[in-house]
């Protein structure tokens, strides 16, 4: 199929709209890290621990999504967990003590972690109906989805709070989502198509696993303590911790 035929395509331009926002997910959420640090009054260690839930979220929600995705179809799992980050992404925002702050962290890890699986899965049919691998462009319009939303960042925290500029974006989010969530592909493609929902990892998976997992670490170290440093080891000005995000991600999205 040609390039632009693909690019042309339901499906192909509803799974790259959901990793777009995906990354605007996390380019709203990872500039206010600093912000809410300074609201909450947290220690460094304190907001370690809640920034951790955030993870943990994932974490406990990924391994269920096989069994999920094989009851209901990735593209109905998909739908769920967009339209819920989306409109779980403000309410960190508006939390002014550390532990409902790291409630909500928790329930929207969770939906992300959620979306990541889903979104993926679905990724990999629309590869198989292409006929050509298009993960990488995926993942690609993920991170200049982040560096384009921080930017945006940048801009808006001149005019808005961080509470209406996270509404802001979620509302333009679940408008934009609820325009290309047509183009999903049928529930039926891979909904009860495995006759196991959950196996034991093989030792080259556990391998492959400890490799992800350290190269997240490195990424979520930059994402979360990048802009923290910048505003209080380098009094930097907060346009500038978003502006260092965006670089960031854009050089992730580039290689």
């Amino acid at each position: 199929m040609k390039k632009t035929a693909i690019l042309r395509d339901e499906s192909f331009v509803a799974v790259a709209g959901c990793f777009s926002l995906f990354g605007v997910v996390i380019g709203t959420w990872a500039t206010h890290i600093p912000f809410a640090k300074a609201r909450l009054d947290a220690s460094a260690s304190s907001i370690g621990l809640a920034l951790l839930c955030m993870a943990l979220g994932g974490v406990l929600t990924m391994p269920i999504m096989g069994w999920l995705i094989n009851r209901l179809g990735s593209s109905t799992t998909c739908k769920l967990a967009c339209s819920l980050a989306l409109v779980l992404m403000p309410f960190p925002f508006f939390m002014h003590n550390i532990e409902l702050f790291s409630l909500s962290l928790l329930v929207l890890g969770g939906t992300l972690g959620a979306l990541d699986v889903a979104m993926n899965a679905q990724g990999l049919l629309v590869e198989q109906k292409l006929g050509r691998p298009v993960m990488s462009i995926f993942h690609g319009v993920y991170g200049y989805a982040a560096l384009v939303s921080s930017l945006l960042s940048a801009v808006l925290i001149i005019f808005l709070s961080e509470p209406l500029r996270a509404i802001l974006s979620a509302f333009i989010g679940i408008s934009c989502f609820a325009i290309i969530q047509r183009g999903f592909l049928a529930p039926g493609l891979d909904r009860n198509k495995a006759a196991q929902s959950f196996v034991l990892p093989s030792r080259k998976t556990i391998g492959l696993g400890l490799l992800c997992a350290l190269a997240l670490m490195i990424e979520n170290s930059v994402i979360e303590w990048f802009g923290i440093f910048l505003l209080t080891e380098r009094l930097a000005a907060p346009q500038l911790s978003f502006i260092a995000f965006a670089i960031f991600t854009g050089s992730f999205a580039t290689s």
